[in-house]
């Protein structure tokens, strides 16, 4: 049976989520708040395909290489995947996209390989499937893949 203790906010507060002094601008505060949501992300140009199509019960796998700008800073980037849809509205769910490494952190002129690789269901629909593979960090990026799927 769980157990819960109910204790007061600020007992469990981090210095950042404690109240801010009356004089600070609501505007300044709120552009604290939302400044990970807008910085700028970029887009890869893709989408990134698989080279051969997979039937189902098989793995579809993708292989690129992530290069970190030599007239920049170092990069550090964490990885998450997203679900891949066909048209038909099919999906191969994220749980079984994984990518390796899920992070990465790359000196400038440095580069490393990225994999991608998507476990097939075994009732899954003939189709191309396209999904979103999401870079957070110091360099946001959006990587779109696509793997095309033989009927069974």
């Amino acid at each position: 049976m769980p157990y819960f203790e109910r204790r007061l906010y600020l007992d469990n507060a981090s210095a950042d989520t404690l109240p801010q002094p009356p004089d600070v601008p609501i505007t300044d505060l709120a552009r604290h708040v939302l400044s990970s949501e807008t910085k700028r992300k970029h887009h890869l140009d893709g989408p990134f395909a698989c080279g051969s199509s997979t039937r189902p019960g098989g793995e579809a796998k993708i292989t690129l290489e992530i290069s970190a700008n030599p007239d920049s800073g170092p990069v550090h980037m964490r990885f998450e995947t997203g679900d891949m849809v066909s048209k038909a509205g099919a999906a191969i769910p994220a749980g079984l996209i994984y990518v390796s490494p899920t992070e990465m952190h790359l000196l400038p002129g440095n580069s490393q390989e990225l994999r991608i690789v998507a476990r097939v269901p075994d009732l899954l629909p003939a189709g191309q499937y396209t999904g979103r593979i999401t870079g957070t960090g110091s360099e946001p990026t959006a990587i779109v893949v696509s793997f095309d799927i033989d009927e069974a």
